[in-house]
């Protein structure tokens, strides 16, 4: 494991190694192809034309490497409790814009597109199933952020299928758990919080929603990272919020979400300052 070249890594994130004359690489951290490729060759350590020599590691079998025109980027594998994968979901991405694909279904050996079927898993169950109770478990929108935690040490989860389609998910693996919830800073971030954070108290977890603060509009744990954030100030935010789990959900109690983030937001201030 190396350090990406593409984002700001602290913590190893790039694989590399190589299959039949190609370089292979692969960011953890979800940077794509072409990101990886310009940050190479930026710093002078990849010359070559087009994406002759260098690969994108594992694609499975079956799954085009484009889609609607769009190249292929990179993928996250939704594994079962022994590591066995039960499906796939694919980024394609260009100047257009991107699409993400889940290839849930199998013809043979080859995945096919398709949506998991319901009740969805989590992705990482097999570091769910392994976490302590006294271990914090992250729960975020998208599997890039899901291993952007994951690649600094967390368990981290999240739902397939948006933020709209958490209901269609088993969540019952994470019954008992410590969750922390890091919503994406949007309305529909702030609806998939409360939603997730209902059925997770329904499932004996105890839940506390965190809103990172000097986060921009829509933007999620991966922009917080690379704005220059660390480990240590998530670390101290969480430590700050200790006294605030399993309070009830937003909404709930007699502040409004507007004061709680506003609280939050001064407090957090003071901690990262």
């Amino acid at each position: 494991m190396a350090l990406c070249p593409a984002h700001d890594d602290r913590n190893p994130s790039l694989s590399i190694s190589d299959k039949n004359g190609k370089v292979l690489v692969n960011c953890l951290a979800g940077c794509s192809q072409e990101s990886v490729i310009a940050a190479l060759r930026g710093r002078g350590l990849w010359s070559g034309a087009g994406d002759s020599g260098l690969s994108i590691q594992g694609l499975p079998e079956g799954i085009p490497d484009r889609w609607d025109g769009k190249p292929y980027q990179t993928h996250w594998t939704y594994r079962n409790a022994d590591g066995s994968p039960i499906g796939h979901v694919v980024r394609y991405e260009n100047d257009e814009g991107k699409v993400v694909i889940p290839f849930f279904k199998r013809d043979g050996s080859n995945w096919k597109a398709g949506a998991a079927p319901e009740p969805r898993p989590l992705y990482g169950l097999p570091g769910i199933l392994s976490a302590k109770p006294t271990e914090v478990v992250f729960v975020v929108e998208g599997e890039k952020c899901a291993e952007v935690l994951k690649v600094r040490g967390y368990c981290a989860t999240t739902s397939s299928g948006g933020a709209k389609a958490y209901t269609k998910t088993d969540w019952s693996t994470l019954k008992g758990l410590s969750i922390v919830i890091l919503p994406d800073n949007d309305e529909p971030g702030r609806a998939y919080a409360e939603g997730v954070c209902r059925i997770l108290r329904e499932n004996g977890c105890k839940v506390r929603t965190l809103e990172l603060p000097e986060l921009g509009p829509g933007g999620d744990i991966v922009d917080w990272l690379q704005a220059g954030h660390s480990r240590e100030d998530l670390e101290n935010l969480l430590k700050m919020t200790e006294s605030n789990q399993d309070e009830p959900a937003l909404g709930q109690d007699d502040r409004t979400h507007a004061e709680l983030s506003e609280n939050l937001d001064e407090r957090a201030k003071r901690v990262l300052s």
